[in-house]
């Protein structure tokens, strides 16, 4: 541990985060009673987890250690990487010094934020430790610090210096969404301030130089909508009756996506995916607040771009910030150019052969790995939570579990993949639309036969092209492959609670069968539970609703993956026959 985390936060010249420091003050403790083999029962060495916090919290002077061992004792978050066999969750403490341990938490929370915006350092440090301090505050407390965060947010003033200015707003948008909360500070010079930094947003566009654009090859960052946000919440606060001033700020807002979209639309090919993003933006705001004739004149130039996109020569290998063909050496291009001089030489049915074969099973360990890896290039890609939001403008996917952190992990390493595979050995077959009859092929199989017609029809889409309309009709299919594996093994895979009626469960809880896990094995079981209902994937519950994909190339990776084990399956069953 380090000897004084106070110091160190005021010395650091990099961002730092509250989980990633607090980590400093168990990495000791963690490790010395995971390796105590005096005390093997999970329970015993929780306990003496416990006594160890305390011993620490009562004999250090520093103000951060104290407020770490106190939040945790409080919340029941304990910030450990290895040693215990946990994900950083246990009991809540049910001691007598809990008040001591909250008015802890919060002095030295507002203590330490002020220090840190007195220095002008640590911005985002100081907006997590205010987050902590509100989260343990009752209606007393949180009333000091709110006039805490009224007192911090007039001491902060953007400068010269941009990369600093930028850290100020980030810190400036959440200490002031919660001032507005409160009519006695909805003044003009908060107002002034907002505006303040609403100009500042504007100037930087959408390549802010924050540590964010760092690390992404087109310095893509936009600071400005969360301030425009705060600017509309505002003005409804204020007086929210009067509509006009909001229109105005309504239509600002999404005249600056527009003028941001004209920008990369200029520069075309991979910033075409970037403007397509801002103008999909102004066309979201237009329709929420009825801006009728503007909404027209921007989807025009929304499908303008969409065009234009297409006609380029390799648009499906744009992600949504850059092309991933980049992340390849020169002297792979030239490999992958020869290789697929000889795929297309080949005839269909060995060029199907190939591309399956050439389809990775990912595995959870595999994942594992790919996270540790991009974390070695960037420190910062789980920090930043990730959000999904659909056409409707709402969230379906927020990345702050370790669960969700996995299922984005897939759906990135799925798009690496794509890259290579989905861009272009699969799109040189689409470019053939040679029709197919796989009924043959779904015949073989007992199971499956009863719907061969549809499995058939499916890949004959698939292989054509028609990738989403094979998955309208594929995905029904697979989930009721594995209802029945389940059914048959004798699972209960209909609810009961609803006497007379029966209903049948959701795909989630037949995926928790002892029966399909044992049918598709460790491997195959997690995967097929990550692609069909984990979000951002989730491909079972969009497909039955109708609702926006987010596609990066996993509902292709789906489809071959399907295709894949439905081959292994007849390849198993054959072995066991001749033996």
């Amino acid at each position: 541990m380090k000897e004084n985390l106070l110091d160190y936060i005021i010395r650091s010249d990099k961002t730092l985060y509250f989980e990633l420091i607090a980590l400093e003050v168990y990495e000791d403790i963690s490790k010395k009673i995971a390796e105590d083999d005096t005390e093997g029962d999970f329970h015993a060495k929780r306990k003496q987890l416990y006594i160890e916090l305390e011993k620490r919290f009562d004999s250090s002077n520093d103000t951060f250690l104290r407020l770490v061992i106190a939040y945790s004792l409080i919340s029941g978050t304990y910030f450990m990487t290895n040693g215990l066999n946990i994900t950083g969750r246990l009991d809540k403490y049910s001691g007598k010094r809990y008040t001591e341990f909250v008015f802890t938490v919060i002095d030295n929370a507002l203590n330490i934020t002020q220090k840190l915006v007195k220095k002008e350092i640590q911005y985002r440090l100081a907006s997590d430790l205010i987050g902590i301090a509100l989260e343990l505050s009752n209606k007393q407390n949180k009333e000091v610090i709110i006039n805490q965060v009224n007192e911090f947010v007039s001491q902060t003033s953007l400068s010269d210096d941009k990369v600093l200015s930028v850290k100020k707003v980030e810190f400036l948008v959440p200490a002031i969404n919660l001032l507005i909360e409160d009519k006695k500070f909805r003044t003009l010079n908060l107002e002034k301030k907002i505006n303040e930094i609403l100009d500042f947003s504007i100037e930087q566009g959408d390549t802010a130089l924050s540590e964010r654009a760092k690390y992404n090859q087109m310095g893509f960052d936009c600071i400005f909508p969360s301030v425009f946000e705060l600017k509309i919440r505002y003005c409804q606060k204020l007086n929210n009756k009067d509509k006009t001033k909001i229109n105005e700020v309504v239509k600002s807002f999404a005249e600056t996506y527009e003028t941001l979209a004209k920008s990369r639309r200029y520069i075309g090919e991979v910033n075409l995916q970037v403007a397509i993003h801002h103008y999909e933006n102004a066309v979201k705001l237009y329709a929420k607040y009825g801006f009728d004739d503007e909404l027209k004149a921007v989807k025009k130039l929304l499908d303008e771009t969409k065009q234009e996109l297409e006609n380029w020569d390799n648009p499906n290998s744009i992600s949504r910030k850059y092309n991933l063909m980049d992340n390849f050496s020169e002297s792979y291009h030239l490999q992958l150019k020869e290789s697929l001089k000889q795929f297309i030489q080949l005839d269909f049915n060995a060029q199907i052969q190939t591309l399956l074969s050439a389809v990775p099973i990912i595995k959870k360990t595999d994942i594992s790995k790919f996270r540790t890896d991009e974390k070695e290039v960037n420190q910062f890609s789980e920090i930043f939570p990730v959000n999904f939001v659909n056409e409707k403008g709402h969230t379906t996917f927020y990345s702050d579990s370790e669960e969700r952190k996995e299922s984005y992990a897939l759906y990135n390493c799925i798009q690496k993949f794509g890259a290579i595979l989905w861009t272009h050995l699969l799109s040189s077959i689409f470019e053939q639309q040679i029709p197919l009859d796989f009924t043959e092929f779904f015949n073989s199989d007992e199971k499956l036969s009863k719907r061969s017609h549809l499995f058939s029809k499916a890949y004959d889409l698939f292989f054509c092209g028609d990738v989403y309309s094979a998955l309208y009709i594929l995905v029904p299919q697979v989930e009721w492959w594995f209802r029945e594996i389940a059914y048959e093994a004798g699972e209960q895979t209909s609810n009961l609670n609803y006497f007379p009626t029966e209903h049948e469960k959701t795909l989630s809880p037949i995926f928790n069968t002892n029966a399909l896990k044992e049918y598709l094995g460790e491997d195959w079981h997690w995967l097929f539970e990550q692609l069909m209902t984990k979000e951002p994937m989730n491909i079972r519950n969009k497909i039955a609703h109708g609702l926006e994909l987010n596609d990066n190339g996993f509902c292709a990776y789906f489809a071959l993956c399907v295709f894949k084990l439905i081959n292994s399956k007849k390849l198993e069953i054959k072995g066991r026959d001749k033996k």
